[in-house]
């Protein structure tokens, strides 16, 4: 009997050790999760929402209703977004808190460069343009269209614009 109460006692060391050694596994991999991947995660999250919030200012504006005004840097009447619209549009962007946002962390995807090419490719557009007498007058209607449909596409590549 001896010789029995001195293996069940090696087998509860064995079995106290292992439980220790996974609780202190556990514990490690919550302490990494907590103080390592979490802010990793939170910072991210807060990165995609301010470049969320950036799209959809870009796209809120050119959303908005073109009335013709007056342009003195071209001398003539123009189909321009209607001005309270692109304010309202701004006033989201502006209640993202942006401060400690860096602009490397800001390019840590393609998103703006995107943006721009899809903006630069609706302006390169031949049916965008309109030869007048004095040159070549921006079909906006057609350009703020093309941008609408262009940037509403890039929610596809994007799963944090959605």
């Amino acid at each position: 009997m001896a010789k029995r109460e001195g293996r069940g006692k090696k087998t509860d060391i064995y079995k106290i050790a292992t439980v220790i050694i996974l609780t202190a596994i556990v514990v490690f991999a919550l302490a990494a999760f907590v103080f390592k991947y979490y802010p990793e995660m939170k910072r991210e999250s807060e990165i995609n929402a301010y470049k969320k919030a950036v799209y959809s200012t870009i796209l809120c504006q050119y959303k908005c209703p073109l009335t013709p005004q007056f342009v003195s840097q071209v001398n003539r009447t123009e189909a321009v977004p209607d001005e309270v619209c692109v304010q309202n549009c701004t006033i989201s962007l502006m209640n993202v808190n942006s401060s400690n946002i860096k602009s490397e962390e800001l390019m840590n995807d393609n998103l703006a460069k995107d943006i721009q090419d899809t903006l630069l490719a609706c302006k390169s557009g031949s049916q965008v343009y309109n030869l007048t007498l004095v040159g070549q007058a921006v079909n906006t209607a057609m350009f703020f269209s093309c941008a609408i449909d262009g940037l509403e596409s890039l929610k596809e590549n994007y799963s944090y614009l959605k």
